[in-house]
């Protein structure tokens, strides 16, 4: 694809720098041959350069706030997230995620969180972030991708990053779209006790 955008089966992608952690796993069931929806991974090198020219102003709102600090914290939350939420990609990038969303056939798609501190050993952040489903359009496929990025700020976010001892500049999010699945069952499968880490 490009240096933007990456392929589930891209073996860059496996990368969770590049393509976050659900990202970088998914491209990894990909190369072990596991079936996994067809989809495309918006790396985290377009949400660092969409607001860099911001990012400090963002880390400034919410560094220092402690998690006891409620209305303090939803303040910093709301201005972190409109910063990110008045970001604008560049009209290249659209373009690729254009070519890259006709490639999966249009129609609905998944706009999944994939960031940098997602599935850690000492913290998970699962559903801390936002995930779309049923996306049906580019539009809305770009506006759901901003707020996915906006979703690094939640105050939840803020207060379990904090809780957790993860420093806020360290994380980048990656976004996963893939074609969306209209499932009959679904489920969740533990590849380690989620009480004591035990395989």
């Amino acid at each position: 694809m490009t240096e933007a955008l990456l392929s589930l089966s891209d073996s860059s992608a496996q990368n969770p720098a590049v393509a976050g952690t659900k990202g970088a796993n998914l491209a990894r069931m990909v190369a072990a041959g596991i079936s996994v929806p067809q989809g495309f991974v918006v790396t985290t090198e377009v949400f660092a350069n969409a607001t860099s020219k911001r990012r400090s102003n963002i880390i400034s709102k919410i560094s220092g706030i402690q998690t006891s600090e409620l209305d303090e914290l939803t303040r910093a939350s709301d201005i972190a997230r409109n910063i990110v939420l008045n970001s604008k990609l560049p009209d290249s990038v659209v373009s690729d995620i254009q070519s890259a969303y006709q490639e999966l056939g249009l129609g609905a798609v998944s706009v999944r969180s994939s960031a940098t501190d997602e599935d850690l050993s000492k913290a998970s952040f699962a559903g801390q972030y936002d995930t779309f489903l049923n996306v049906l359009s580019l539009e809305s496929l770009i506006e759901r991708l901003i707020d996915v990025w906006a979703s690094l700020y939640s105050p939840q976010v803020i207060a379990y990053r904090l809780g957790n001892g993860v420093a806020h500049d360290d994380v980048r999010m990656a976004v996963v779209v893939q074609r969306q699945l209209n499932p009959e069952v679904a489920g969740v499968l533990f590849t380690r006790n989620p009480l004591t880490g035990e395989n």
